[in-house]
């Protein structure tokens, strides 16, 4: 148990030091910005779009939430664009941002285009309600905000029949309401008739779980290792960039930017260092998980077929 403790806790930091690095590259996040901006002036709305999205994945700035919604709603994903402006207004009033009074008026301009879909369902056990690839079951009855389009609604349950339709939202301010009939129970099979067969033997193989997750987690150091080594090689191209004289001449005196590429290599090679280390040591828990795991063992059982005229024999063993 302390392995596994341990192995977590290493899992943890490795992936700790990798998102603090990517949060930490704001001149990343600038550039995308700034690219994003280009974009849109030139026209190109949706190209730019992504790339606001990634500038705030990056480093999540009021500004930039703003001018996504904006982007968005100049796409016609006025439901996007509503709810990023509502989290915008959020954001504003926690930094007391005046800004919080823009984003307001923006998302109440929408709320008279809103499209909102609404799905009533007759209760079935286990069931499961999807829009396209979303799952929607804690939103029934309810009257959620989508963008305009065509939507595939599915409910589905086990030991009953799925059910789907197809519903367009095209109507601004419009309501559409989509009811799931109850779901038909699967029909039950026929059981077939006895037929009299020879006892049969079955061999079962058994692993052991503390094996098991040796396994799992060997390959799991593995991936962080090999992650580590693709950031580290990054980190590389990066510092060979510095080479260029038009970025650093031969007396080592760096532009501004030289400067700035030469802070992202060395942050990407300690980040490539942490999850080398995290790699290493968790395939190394791995290992020793392997060494201490008990041997897999086998179970042999005689069952044979039963009918009218047979009685069942039973054998079991283990080695």
């Amino acid at each position: 148990m302390m392995t596994l403790a341990r192995m977590a806790a290493v899992l943890v930091l490795g992936c700790v030091a990798l998102g603090e690095a990517r949060a930490d590259d704001k001149a990343a996040a600038e550039a995308l910005f700034e690219n994003a901006k280009k974009l849109e002036r030139a026209g190109d709305v949706a190209r730019a779009c992504p790339l606001f999205e990634a500038s705030y994945h990056a480093d999540p700035q009021l500004g930039v939430l703003l001018n996504l919604a904006n982007c968005h709603e100049a796409l016609g994903r006025i439901g996007v664009a509503w709810a990023e402006f509502r989290e915008g207004i959020e954001m504003a009033a926690r930094k007391h941002d005046p800004r919080e009074d823009f984003a307001r008026r923006r998302a109440a301009a929408l709320e008279p285009h809103l499209m909102r879909l609404h799905v009533d369902v007759v209760a079935t056990p286990g069931l499961v309600v999807r829009r396209g690839e979303t799952d929607i079951t804690a939103l029934l009855a309810q009257d959620v905000v989508v963008d305009p389009g065509t939507y595939t609604i599915e409910a589905s349950a086990r030991g009953y029949r799925s059910w789907s339709t197809t519903v367009e939202l095209h109507r601004e301010g419009a309501v559409e309401t989509v009811s799931v009939p109850a779901l038909e129970p699967e029909p039950v099979p026929v059981a077939a008739a006895p037929v009299t067969a020879a006892p049969v033997a079955v061999v079962h193989r058994e692993r052991s779980a503390l094996r098991t997750w040796a396994l799992v987690t060997g390959a799991v150091g593995i991936g962080v290792g090999v992650t580590g080594l693709g950031v580290g090689a990054y980190a590389w191209s990066e510092w060979q960039g510095t080479r260029d004289p038009a970025v650093c001449d031969h007396s080592n005196i760096c532009s501004p930017a030289g400067q700035a590429q030469i802070a992202s290599a060395r942050s990407h090679a300690r980040t490539s260092t942490y999850l080398v280390a995290a790699g290493g040591a968790t395939v190394a828990a791995s290992l020793v998980m392997l060494w201490i795991s008990p041997q897999a063992t086998e179970h042999t059982v005689v069952a044979p077929t039963l009918t009218d005229q047979m009685a069942g024999v039973s054998i079991s063993g283990g080695f």
